[in-house]
């Protein structure tokens, strides 16, 4: 008997295994189905200043407590509770500004974090349908073309959970057909995507890949380390397994063009 033919990836099936490869735990499985939600950071923003002045105001409270406990004249006491009545005051407020503003609740946060998750992964097969890396096919091995990804006309859509691809009318005399990817393709190309999450996966990654990672850390850094021969000795060192061409290859697409200017790197003084 053959080798198993192995089944070629759904929509739903690659943008899962995608996420997966890209967030690894965090990827809950439910990113498919997510709606966009507004981040929470904005709420939390417009609250930090209200919250920030109930604090300091919690603390001149309670120093004004001490202050009556010691009090010894009329007059002292009238004007420490003169004070403790303008700060509840203000507190009230402060309470009224907060509850305009709204609260952020736990479930806001995992929304938003998994529609994030949504917007990344989709960018990511979009990116690679419009630049021909991935191509997908309907019935009857009907490619969709990169064009249509990169104009969306009139009609064109796509389903990920249900899998589907809408055909302009003047593409396909089925209007709504299933969305599938070659099996053999689609694992090639995502071997060769990088985890989003820092750690996740990467001790399994090529040496190239993993070269990649650690390069941009090395830029987001800032100053260049060592001059760009240096820096190649020591990473097919560290990197078992990398080569002098994909060093290079790493290089030209990660370096900032201030690191390819010749001379050495400048000193840090």
């Amino acid at each position: 008997m053959g080798a198993k033919q192995q089944r070629d990836y759904s929509l739903s099936d690659s943008f899962t295994a995608l996420g997966q490869r890209l967030f690894d735990q965090q990827w809950s499985g439910q990113e498919i189905e997510a709606s966009k939600v507004q981040d929470p950071e904005v709420i939390r923003q417009r609250r930090a200043p209200f919250e920030a002045e109930m604090v300091e105001l919690n603390l001149l409270r309670q120093a004004k407590d001490a202050e009556r406990r010691e009090a010894v004249s009329k007059d002292a006491l009238g004007s420490i509770n003169s004070d403790l009545i303008e700060i509840e005051r203000r507190q009230q407020e402060l309470f009224t500004c907060l509850n305009e503003v709204g609260m952020v609740r736990k479930f806001e946060v995992e929304d938003h974090a998994r529609w994030e998750r949504f917007e990344r992964t989709e960018s990511e097969l979009l990116r690679a349908f419009r630049e021909g890396e991935l191509f997908v096919f309907g019935a009857n091995s009907s490619r969709v073309e990169p064009r249509l990804w990169i104009e969306v006309p009139n009609g064109f859509g796509w389903n990920w959970a249900l899998s589907l691809i809408f055909w302009p009318p003047d593409k396909s005399a089925r209007p709504v057909d299933a969305g599938k990817i070659i099996c053999a393709e689609f694992e090639d190309w995502l071997a060769r995507q990088l985890p989003v999450v820092e750690g996740a996966n990467v001790d399994q990654l090529p040496a190239k890949q993993r070269f990649t990672l650690h390069f941009r850390k090395l830029v987001k850094a800032g100053p260049k380390p060592a001059s760009r021969d240096k820096m190649k000795r020591a990473a097919m060192q560290e990197f078992e397994g990398l080569s002098e061409r994909a060093f290079l290859r790493v290089w030209n697409a990660e370096a900032p063009d201030s690191w390819k200017k010749s001379g050495r790197p400048k000193k840090k003084r």
